[in-house]
């Protein structure tokens, strides 16, 4: 490791954990020297290299600071694994680059970082790691591969952090199958394709269909004995989501309290979890088949009843032809729950794209009207927003079989339409609601046009 350039005033706290074997007294004053002297020297040109009887290593308030990971690898006459790597209040941040084979500490702990131009591939790689932790930190961008074939046995989690561009593959077949894999209040402005694979299932031998599957999954960790796994974004901003940008296999997946996604790509979300819930998002414009990939596949040959869908609580300004299904015929084969209620859609006659029918082969796309008849339902309470009354979606079903679209209605319109469609002075005076509501369209669409 470096601290900052020579000459330069700089106050850092490097702390330095002992492991139990180097408790003696005359090892203990010896490394006490070694380490005076080193610290001296790496803050000018040199570099700090550790002893092999380090357990643990912080470093705090550096205004510049180079980390190889692969500490082992500056030792290589001996074995020597840093348990923890803790990294406080950081400048700049750069990290070498380290060998595919390096042996990283089983904790990283990076808090508090300004900014860190790139995490270069094989940062994180073909490792096991206790915890991996991110804080309040700012990364211009993520390489492919910098989190790469790795085992997390409690927690991996970013809070807090704001990414500029994660590249392809940039965290790839990252396993939790132990603990849970977090992101909350973070932001991030590209989502390249599978930029983010999560595996962390829930699901037992017996269970897995595919052989590349049983491959991938049961050499790596014994999930005979799994028991939680949870993949969690929380509060995060997305601008922009690529083909299987999300790529997450667990037993819950939670999508809560996220905006942006200015651009949801088709099968952006490829997402297989017995529970998947998705709740409270803002979403800007959702492709066709943004949500396609959404499925309890994993789940199709289990006695596992409790799987389920939750889409509740969203706001979706645009979404194209069949830019909100899920992958149907999966959920509807074993009979899951589908919770689609309290959501809100931007009804106007320009943003109608999601009623329309897909003419795409698949099986993903059957049942695909009756999944937006369960939309359109009235007590599913999913209802309009940037209209000036409280308006249920179902109108813009209406709109459609009755070509009223054509008349170019505004927002007070559709609220006129509505209310005259749903008082009951029609009948009391004798004149069917069919009737009443044909007069109302012909009176409203004359005005419009005149």
């Amino acid at each position: 490791m470096k601290g900052g350039e020579a000459g330069e005033r700089i106050t850092a706290t490097w702390t330095i954990v002992l492991k139990e074997t180097a408790a003696l007294s005359s090892q203990l004053v010896f490394l006490t020297r070694n380490i005076l002297q080193v610290m001296k020297a790496s803050f000018g040109k040199d570099t700090f290299i550790l002893p092999n009887i380090v357990h643990s290593l912080k470093v705090e308030n550096c205004r510049q600071l180079n980390v190889l990971l692969d500490i082992a690898g500056v030792i290589p006459n001996e074995m020597f694994i840093l348990n923890s790597l803790m990294l406080y209040n950081i400048g700049n941040l750069t990290f070498l680059n380290t060998k595919v084979n390096a042996i990283p500490p089983y904790q990283v702990i990076l808090e508090n970082i300004t900014n860190i131009d790139y995490i270069p591939s094989h940062s994180f790689f073909n490792n096991m790691f206790d915890l991996i932790l991110l804080r309040n930190v700012t990364i211009n961008h993520v390489e492919s591969e910098a989190f790469m074939n790795i085992t997390i046995l409690k927690s991996f989690m970013w809070d807090r952090v704001h990414v500029g561009v994660m590249n392809t593959s940039s965290i790839s077949n990252v396993i939790a199958p132990y603990g849970e894999a977090m992101f909350q209040d973070s932001t991030f402005g590209v989502l390249e394709l599978v930029s983010v694979h999560l595996a962390a299932p829930n699901v037992q031998r017996s269970q897995v269909q595919s052989p590349a599957l049983l491959e991938f999954f049961f050499e790596a960790v014994d999930l005979e004995r799994v028991q939680l796994s949870l993949v969690t974004f929380n509060n995060c901003r997305i601008n922009d989501m690529r083909l299987n940008a999300l790529n997450v296999i667990a037993d819950k997946f939670v999508f809560v309290n996220n905006s942006g996604f200015k651009l949801v790509m088709p099968r952006a979300f490829s997402i297989q979890a017995r529970e998947i819930s998705l709740i409270d998002n803002d979403f800007e414009y959702l492709q066709t088949g943004a949500f396609e990939s959404i499925s309890p596949a994993m789940w199709y040959n289990s006695s596992e009843k409790d799987v389920s869908y939750t889409f509740r609580g969203n706001n979706i300004t645009i979404a194209d032809a069949g830019g909100l299904h899920v992958d149907l015929y999966s959920y509807n084969t074993i009979q899951a729950k589908l919770l689609l209620d309290n959501n809100l859609f931007l009804c106007s006659c320009t943003h109608l794209g999601w009623l329309a029918v897909v003419a795409s082969p698949g099986d993903h796309m059957l049942g695909l009207q009756e999944f937006h008849k369960a939309l359109l339902d009235p007590r599913t309470k999913n209802m309009c927003w940037g209209a000036k009354c409280n308006l249920p979606i179902n109108v813009l079903e209406q709109m459609v079989q009755t070509e009223l679209c054509f008349a170019n209605m505004t927002n007070e319109d559709l609220c006129n339409y509505y209310y005259s469609t749903n008082q009951p002075s029609c009948s009391s005076h004798n004149i069917t609601d069919v009737m009443c509501i044909v007069m109302f369209l012909v009176i409203l669409v004359f005005m419009v046009k005149f």
